[in-house]
C-alpha cells in the first residue's frame, strides 16, 4: 500500500475540523475543480466525517428506541 502524503493527511484532518466547526466553508471549498492531494484529502475527510456522523445519529436513535422499550416494559 502506498504511503499517504503529508498534504493528503493534512487535508483529511482539516476537513474534519471544518465539518465540525464551519460546514458551510468546507462545502464551498469542495466545489473546486482542482484535484491535488490536499483537495482529495479534504474531500475524503468530509465524506468520512459525514458517514461517522450519520452512523452516530443512527446509533443514538437505536439507543433511544431501546431505552423507550425498556421503560415501557417497566410500566407493565
Amino acid at each position: 500500500m502506498d504511503r499517504l502524503s503529508e498534504k493528503y493527511i493534512k487535508g483529511f484532518n482539516q476537513a474534519f475540523l471544518l465539518k465540525e466547526h464551519n460546514p458551510d466553508l468546507i462545502d464551498g471549498l469542495l466545489i473546486t475543480t482542482s484535484n491535488n492531494e490536499y483537495i482529495q484529502g479534504l474531500k475524503d475527510g468530509a465524506q468520512i466525517y459525514d458517514q461517522k456522523k450519520t452512523k452516530s445519529r443512527t446509533q443514538n436513535l437505536k439507543n433511544l428506541t431501546k431505552q423507550r422499550d425498556n421503560d415501557q416494559d417497566l410500566e407493565l
